[in-house]
């Protein structure tokens, strides 16, 4: 009887036991740790103006920038400006002119299609973000001419910049006895080829590189009786402002009755927040009157006086 007793106890105690076991409930997934390890590209961390990483280069050697929007079809594009050679060849966009198309996005990258301003066309280039920085890597070269960097860095441009701080790494003491201009193609530049070109394609001068979207050159002007240098800043192809820095002219008049009145301009620039003209008076050659001027350029380009 006992035996019988305990063994009944036993089977419905195990009945009792598998049951509690199946209704214990199972432990809850935290859905928002579930995290897919690879991140969906976002085409707004491209979107704005890059510029090289590196600045070591000078400002007559090689400068890159991109500046990146999306279209109406939310694909990203844009155009480059390529500045080599020491300021002699310069691949820009005038007016805005889309040169940069997305192809397909690829794993943790973008490929795009892009032209050069030399005619230049087909080429490709991946571009990917790490750590802030932009990596622009061609991976079939354009046929034709173009000026691009095959590999680059780039970071993007703050829309607040210090003046100073930007230009001293770019220019240092160039001044009138210093300056050597070189030709520059620029037949992109109808304004710049109309009023410094004296008839060619071409001009003389040197490329100082970009500041706020602004590109700033010194052309030289051979066409007329008295040579002269400009400091011409240029936004989209068109002259935003320009400043006579170097000329050597006299009055024509009073030269034909044997006295020279003369007037010198030579020009020193630490950066463009600090250009300094001297102009000179002279009389037979006997300084007459010295005077002395400042100007910096202002974030949209236009030249101030100090």
């Amino acid at each position: 009887m006992d035996k019988t007793i305990l063994t009944t106890f036993l089977i419905v105690f195990s009945l009792f036991s598998c049951k509690q076991s199946n209704d214990t409930p199972k432990p809850e997934i935290n859905n928002n740790l579930i995290v897919n390890s690879k991140q969906e590209l976002n085409l707004d961390d491209f979107i704005g103006e890059w510029t090289l990483a590196n600045t070591s280069n000078s400002v007559n050697d090689h400068t890159f920038s991109i500046n990146f929007s999306k279209n109406k079809k939310q694909f990203l594009e844009g155009y480059y400006c390529a500045v080599a050679k020491h300021g002699n060849k310069i691949d820009c966009a005038t007016d805005k002119e889309i040169n940069i198309k997305e192809i397909k996005k690829d794993n943790d990258g973008i490929i795009i299609s892009f032209m050069s301003f030399f005619g230049a066309e087909n080429g490709e280039a991946k571009l990917t973000l790490s750590e802030g920085k932009l990596h622009w890597q061609v991976t079939k070269k354009p046929i034709g001419e173009f000026y691009c960097p095959l590999d680059a860095f780039l970071v993007k441009k703050k829309e607040e910049v210090i003046l100073s701080s930007q230009n001293n790494s770019k220019i240092v003491n160039l001044t009138s006895e210093n300056y050597k201009g070189k030709d520059i193609t620029m037949q992109l530049y109808k304004e710049i080829i109309e009023s410094y070109g004296c008839g060619d394609n071409s001009v003389k001068g040197m490329s100082l590189g970009n500041y706020n979207s602004v590109e700033i050159f010194i052309l030289e002007n051979d066409c007329g009786d008295f040579p002269f240098k400009d400091i011409v800043s240029v936004k989209n192809g068109k002259i935003i402002d320009k400043l006579e820095i170097e000329s050597d002219s006299w009055d024509i008049e009073k030269d034909e009755k044997n006295i020279r009145d003369e007037t010198i301009l030579i020009f020193n620039i630490d950066n463009l927040s600090n250009i300094n003209i001297t102009k000179s008076h002279l009389i037979d050659s006997k300084i007459d009157k010295v005077e002395k001027f400042k100007y910096l350029i202002s974030t949209n380009g236009e030249f101030i006086k100090k």
